[in-house]
């Protein structure tokens, strides 16, 4: 189909001038070097005409010159024209060749897409996109702008920045409500504190010091409390700051991805991890649904238009499309399996969560994942009670 071609022909394109890519060999880079790299991935959409994919509206104005400018926005229209009302045959044909228009223009940039994506991947150190890829589907979920958008956040042009300046910059507390991830705040505090530790004789402020103002700025947020009651109660040997870092940037992680369902981190009395199973059961419910039928009008307007406009069409072909769409809706009915035990999981667990509606008698404070037995605290613990714990304060 032309439409498959299109795509195919498109992310030839791109992988064909790869080369001419600059890419980040380090995760210590300036704005100067991201300025280069982006440069270069946008030589590259040149070729293939999309330069849009990794420009906000200003910039894609100013690269254009022309203040007026729109980012062309295809959509997909869909597995077969709309006739309705149509009675012309001139008018029939006309509304075709916009349909199979619209679809190629919406197939060449989905090839554009896949392919710029994984282009910048490769050229950039995986620690900084860590934040944006997903363990199962990579980075599909994930545009080409968010990408580049996440890589020029990290970057530093250390020779602008004073020893006042960059102090400043390590003590700010980051925005958590911003689109920003954690992940990347903690990336750059690092950097900061490395280009210090070679501008200044004295030693930097040391990162327990900022992890402590830090937990406290994340417990005042509220959308946390639940992982900073389980931080807590950890032994103080597990909380070092490279755990501190790992265990909330999967639990910020978690709360976006909350977010992104239309769930609020802070809707429940225990924070983003205690949803309802209601609240996560309808949004899956929702999207399996629409999957669902999206896959069998596909399955149905395929074969209708494959009997109606190719006569010669045999048995082998429609055969064929049977079995394309067969396997697609196999594939689909793994992934509600999938969703279904991760929802059993998620399930169980906010259970537990919702036993416990009030601090522990034993040591004052929340931990929903603990059960009151193993309380440091309680009576009857026969563990090992970490040097220094105490009971918390009322």
């Amino acid at each position: 189909m032309d439409f498959i071609i299109a795509k195919q022909t498109a992310m030839a394109t791109c992988i064909e001038h790869k080369g001419i890519v600059v890419g980040l060999q380090s995760s210590d880079y300036t704005t100067s070097q991201f300025k280069a790299f982006k440069k270069s991935i946008l030589q590259v959409l040149r070729y293939c005409d999309h330069v849009h994919l990794v420009l906000v509206e200003a910039e894609y104005r100013q690269y254009m010159n022309d203040a007026g400018a729109v980012i062309p926005v295809p959509t997909d229209p869909g597995t077969s024209p709309n006739f309705t009302g149509l009675t012309d045959l001139g008018q029939i044909e006309h509304s075709k060749a916009i349909f199979n228009a619209n679809k190629i223009a919406y197939y060449a940039q989905e090839g554009v897409s896949d392919a710029i994506k994984n282009i910048i991947s490769q050229n950039v150190p995986e620690s900084i996109l860590s934040v944006l890829q997903d363990e199962e589907h990579g980075f599909a979920n994930v545009t080409a702008l968010e990408m580049m958008t996440a890589i020029g956040d990290v970057a530093t042009d250390n020779e602008a920045f004073s020893v006042a300046e960059m102090l400043q910059q390590y003590r700010t507390m980051p925005d958590l409500e911003a689109d920003e991830p954690l992940g990347n705040y903690f990336h750059k505090a690092e950097k900061l504190a490395k280009k210090l530790s070679s501008e200044t004789p004295n030693p930097v402020p040391n990162h327990g010091a900022l992890q402590v103002e830090l937990l406290a700025h994340i417990k005042a947020h509220g959308g946390y409390k639940d992982d900073v009651d389980v931080w807590e109660v950890k032994p103080s040997a597990n909380r070092t700051w490279d755990e501190f870092k790992s265990f909330f940037k999967e639990s910020d992680k978690k709360r976006r991805l909350l977010l992104k369902f239309g769930v609020s981190s802070q809707s429940s009395p225990f924070g983003a991890n205690n949803v309802t199973d209601n609240e996560i059961d309808v949004k899956i419910s929702t999207q399996v649904a629409a999957g669902l039928a999206q896959i069998t009008k596909a399955v149905e307007s395929s074969l209708d238009i494959a009997l109606a406009t190719v006569p010669t069409c045999t048995s082998n072909r429609i055969t064929s499309s049977t079995a394309a769409a067969t396997k697609r809706i196999e594939e689909l009915t793994q992934e509600v399996e999938k969703l279904k035990k991760e929802n059993g999981r998620n399930s169980r667990s906010r259970e537990s969560q919702r036993k416990m509606d009030k601090k522990c008698p034993h040591c004052n404070r929340w931990h929903p994942y603990i059960a009151e037995e193993k309380c440091y605290g309680h009576p009857n613990f026969s563990g090992e009670v970490p040097s220094g714990w105490k009971k918390a304060d009322p």
